[in-house]
């Protein structure tokens, strides 16, 4: 009994001991972040027990969750937060033998408020490249926050061994740069697996126990069930992650009856937001260090996939494994070989959609109803660049680059999508703008006398018919039937409102005032009514808002004429208040 009691407490003891030599190996980072929750994840030397320290001031981290099991790998939940709330957080243990600097994330928003996202391909490789993206992502983004990072795939070179993932993804990305703020959603690539598809069978690598990932739609969408695969809402966007290489039942996902592609298909039918972001690693179009003509994948996800996605409303395909720059035109219909794409069939928009003034620039107009069509993006030199194939660039590409390692930032904005491509010399060399649900032509009816606030249905710059108001409302007085045009600032749309004021009492010729100038300094108007009228006072008001009132009018009759007094030259509202109803009009008066 005694050996065993020695036994038990030098457990303990050598359990404290562990407990107190800790040391963090690589983190904090983020998974899963929500509107209510996040995961906050990071790895020690030693095992210890997981505790994090938070609160909405940084001074006082008022609150704790943790986990007593020790452990390397540790992830701790954080829930019952507040959407679109900035938190600041550290990570220890109860020994508090290390303790991680103060850090801070955004809980997802509740609204249509602007997000951003960063993409990087291929990047986890360790050469020079990787570390000149992100200091030209640094140099980007500045002091701005970014609420998720998409990684896609071949996230650590050369077969995502779990050394591999600590020395060439996260030493690198430690400090100075996103990681300890920003929530990261990662696919997984082919060197992921190792290039070994038993392994991408039974998932029996690193990818699986370093990350995170929303598997039972907790963070909106269908449930996957698995790690490989997920999808998860943000502000207005739905994001889906697809496995590209991994096979569940020797199925992959491009095969129509693997779980992956029945959940996929659910998946998106259910989705009712806005904007819709796939990424995965293997593109469907490339002709970069990968040729999407003859490598089985990439044709089989072209060929069975692609259809789906322009069916169920997607935006934005974004991939990896081509170790090049690739982005399309807005297109659709295209599942062929690369010769046999037809910008005349298959661009459904012949600008650049780059938005910046420059010749045929114009964004990309969409509706959330009908797929107009699909942009793709391979940005997979977010690590390297290495090679092209002889058919390079990809007819259905508008921009292609592969001499510059590239990263992709993306800011959603209600209805408005912008994607800038950012080289490693931190040259943005190509960008994408999408709007949708504008142009809108609104009907706006206004019982007189009113004023009437109309909106823009884009956020942008603005430019209004009437007057010089150059913000996204704008609020005019309604005292006629008029039409208002605001446009963008680049004269690229515009929305139209319509409004139509009722008076109570129709008049003839749409309630037109007649106004027959006098060699005298009167004016004499002519009111014509459809049925009798009681009008009881006439009110002549200035620009300026001075004020003239006709008296004693008790007068009842289909027309009448109304000599004004003495008034200068200029602008005025002629207010006729009658029993049932006031009118406003605009003259004009000259001398």
């Amino acid at each position: 009994m005694l050996k065993l009691l020695i036994l038990f407490f030098g457990f303990l003891f050598s359990l404290e001991v562990s407990a107190q030599n800790a040391q963090l190996v690589y983190g904090p980072y983020l998974q899963m972040a929500g509107q209510t929750s996040i995961r906050v994840n990071w790895r020690t030397d030693t095992t210890c027990n997981s505790i994090v320290k938070f609160g909405i001031a940084k001074t006082n981290l008022n609150q704790t969750a943790g986990l007593l099991a020790l452990t390397k790998q540790h992830s701790v939940l954080l829930g019952g937060l507040t959407p679109n709330t900035k938190y600041f957080y550290s990570a220890t243990n109860s020994t508090n033998t290390f303790k991680t600097d103060t850090f801070y994330f955004f809980t997802a928003p509740n609204t249509n408020q602007k997000i951003r996202i960063v993409a990087t391909g291929d990047c986890g490789t360790g050469m020079q490249t990787q570390a000149n993206i992100k200091g030209a992502l640094t140099n980007f983004i500045k002091n701005n926050y970014v609420n998720c990072w998409l990684i896609l795939g071949d996230n650590a070179y050369n077969s995502g061994f779990d050394a591999e993932y600590t020395n060439l993804f996260f030493a690198p990305y430690q400090n100075n740069f996103i990681m300890h703020n920003t929530a990261l959603f990662p696919c997984i690539g082919n060197h992921d697996y190792a290039n070994d598809l038993n392994l991408a069978e039974n998932k029996n690598v690193a990818y699986y126990s370093v990350f995170n990932v929303p598997t039972a739609g907790e963070l909106g969408g269908v449930s996957s069930g698995t790690e490989s695969y997920y999808s998860y809402n943000y502000g207005n966007v739905h994001f889906i992650s697809i496995d590209s290489y991994g096979t569940e039942q020797s199925l992959h996902a491009y095969d129509t009856l693997s779980p992956q592609y029945v959940w996929l298909k659910q998946d998106l039918l259910q989705n009712n937001l806005m904007w819709t972001i796939i990424y995965f690693h293997h593109p469907p179009y490339t002709m970069g260090s990968h040729n999407s003509d003859t490598e089985t994948d990439l044709v089989s996800i072209r060929t069975y996939l692609i259809p789906l996605f322009e069916r169920n409303k997607v935006d934005l395909v974004i991939n990896g494994h081509s170790h090049v720059f690739e982005r399309s035109w807005l297109m659709k219909g295209h599942n062929g070989l690369e010769t046999s794409f037809s910008k005349a069939l298959h661009a459904k928009d012949s600008s650049s959609a780059r938005y910046n003034g420059t010749f045929n620039s114009c964004p990309y107009i969409k509706d959330t109803i009908n797929n107009k069509g699909v942009v793709y993006s391979v940005c997979g030199s977010s690590g390297k660049v290495t090679g092209i194939q002889t058919a390079y660039p990809h007819n259905a590409m508008y921009y292609s680059n592969a001499t510059k390692g590239m990263a992709t930032v993306i800011e959603v904005d209600a209805n408005r999508m912008d994607a800038f491509f950012i080289g490693e010399d931190s040259v943005v060399y190509d960008k994408f703008t999408v709007f949708k649900n504008i142009q809108k032509v609104k009907l706006v009816n206004s019982n007189s006398p009113q004023t009437v606030t109309l909106t823009a249905s884009w956020n942008g710059n603005y430019s209004w018919s009437h007057n010089t108001n150059i913000a996204q409302q704008n609020t005019v007085p309604a005292y006629s039937n008029t039409v208002i045009i605001v446009r963008d600032s680049l004269n690229c749309f515009a929305d139209t409102f319509k409004i139509s004021v009722t008076n109570g009492i129709k008049a003839y010729a749409n309630n037109k005032i007649k106004v027959f100038p006098n060699p005298s300094a009167n004016r004499k108007l002519t009111f014509e009514f459809e049925e009798k009228t009681s009008v009881k006072k006439v009110v002549i008001i200035s620009l300026s808002g001075e004020e003239t009132e006709i008296k004693d009018l008790e007068l009842t009759d289909s027309s009448m004429e109304l000599f004004l007094p003495k008034l200068t030259a200029g602008q005025y509202t002629v207010k006729v208040i009658t029993a049932k109803n006031v009118i406003h009009h605009k003259i004009i008066l000259n001398e």
